[in-house]
């Protein structure tokens, strides 16, 4: 007697880890409705998160900290932010870069001095996985330099685009 269709398919076997969890696959992945960035963005949205820039001191060429402090109903956390004047050598474009423009952290509850001296000591580190304590997630981004002149380049001739703002509900 032969095998019914269903019994000769076999179910579909997961792909190995060692394939999908590689860098320049995961690079590849773009974000849908069910993404991680919405849900939060969705969440902060509806959830009317505070945000409050308490510090600001850049210099005239990107370096410097930032300092904010979320309030997400509730739960307080701070985001300190080290900017360093963008430079073009040493990108790759791939997030296994090792030059940036801007590291930070997100740090559950109000960071003390201490342990923002703390976290911009670890950020050096940070693919060794050696983090700050209370540190939740680390995150670095490359100005885009295109889009930055672009932007410039705009505003010294004047030009400007409306902002859209949410209204309150």
């Amino acid at each position: 007697m032969s095998a019914t269709l269903h019994e000769r398919l076999r179910p579909p076997q997961p792909r190995p880890a060692a394939v999908l969890m590689r860098p320049e696959r995961l690079a590849a992945l773009q974000p849908g409705p069910l993404s991680a960035t919405r849900t939060l963005l969705h969440q902060m949205i509806e959830g009317r998160w505070r945000i409050e820039r308490l510090s600001f001191d850049l210099d005239a060429r990107g370096r410097g900290r930032a300092r904010y402090r979320i309030d997400a109903q509730g739960m307080i956390f701070d985001f300190p932010v080290f900017s360093f004047e963008p430079r073009l050598d040493g990108r790759t474009g791939r997030i296994v870069g090792r030059r940036w423009d801007m590291m930070a952290a997100l740090i559950e509850g109000p960071a003390s001095d201490e342990a923002i001296e703390d976290t911009a000591r670890a950020m050096p580190r940070l693919y060794g996985g050696r983090a700050a304590p209370r540190t939740l997630n680390w995150c670095r981004a490359n100005r885009s330099t295109r889009v930055f002149e672009h932007t410039a380049d705009a505003l010294a001739r004047g030009r400007t685009r409306r902002c859209w703002r949410r209204r309150a509900t």
